[in-house]
């Protein structure tokens, strides 16, 4: 399912900058956020992320892009 995404400006206690839709309940405000833009799927909104910001990390939300989600 197409959405658009944007990642967490804040990494979490990780390291990991997460990545979130736009419906979802935990994303992030406006002001600690970065949009990704409108992809297909988490996978390919995690390589954009990757392209657009090298040197970060990037990991998916549990409860919108669970399936990219690596804990």
């Amino acid at each position: 399912m197409s959405a658009i995404y944007y990642f967490n400006t804040i990494t979490d206690s990780k390291g990991n900058h997460e990545v979130h839709t736009q419906e979802c309940i935990f994303l992030p405000s406006e002001g600690t956020r970065k949009r990704i833009g409108m992809e297909s799927n988490c996978q390919n909104a995690i390589a954009s992320a990757r392209r657009e910001n090298p040197g970060k990390t990037f990991d998916g939300c549990f409860y919108c892009s669970k399936e990219c989600h690596t804990g």
